[in-house]
Formats: C-alpha cells, sequence, structure tokens
C-alpha cells in the first residue's frame, strides 16, 4: 500500500511592529505569481530580530514564507505593497514542516 504524510505548513504570528520604531530588518524576494512573500534574511539588530530575541517559541527565520500582512492574504505583491506601507505590521508566516530524519 502507499503510505502518505500531509504535511501541515507550521504557521507563526509575528508583531505588532510598529515601524516608527525602526526597520523589520529582512531581505525579502518574490515571485509575481505567488502569494506569499519569501524571507531570504533576518538581519540583526531589526525589529523582527528583537521580536525573535522575545519569542523563542514563535521564531521568524530565513526561509520562511510571509503569507499574510494585518491579517490580509493577496499577491506578493499586494502583500509587499502592504510590508512597505509602515505604520504598524502584523504578519503571519508559514514555515513547511521539516522532514524526519532529512530528505
Amino acid at each position: 500500500g502507499l503510505d502518505l504524510e500531509i504535511r501541515r505548513p507550521h504557521t507563526i504570528h509575528a508583531g505588532p511592529f510598529d515601524m516608527e520604531d525602526g526597520r523589520l530588518g529582512l531581505d525579502l524576494t518574490m515571485h509575481p505569481q505567488s502569494s506569499s512573500v519569501y524571507i531570504k534574511q533576518v538581519f540583526d539588530n531589526g525589529l523582527v530580530d528583537e521580536h525573535n530575541a522575545a519569542h523563542q517559541d514563535r521564531q521568524v527565520r530565513d526561509g520562511d514564507f510571509i503569507i499574510e500582512v494585518n491579517g490580509q492574504s493577496g499577491s506578493a505583491a499586494e502583500l509587499s505593497q502592504l510590508l512597505s506601507s509602515g505604520g504598524r505590521l502584523e504578519l503571519t508566516v508559514s514555515r513547511p514542516q521539516e522532514l524526519a530524519g532529512g530528505l
């Protein structure tokens, strides 16, 4: 028989980040047809890095995907527009589940 295992991505809520306090400190990239923004790198000393230090259980990591900004989902372009709008940002981040024992 075929043994299928469904892995749901792990979802993290991060924020709120007050953009008047600084920068998120993320290196982001996006694919135009995508509905998420890819986090290439979390930089030191940004708001997200501070969040990670304070919330060990809800860390945003390199390789995660931003799937919602302030509760709104949309295309990668719409998400990145929301990200650059400033003000107060809350992020919903998705992380593919790691396979036990690697690939």
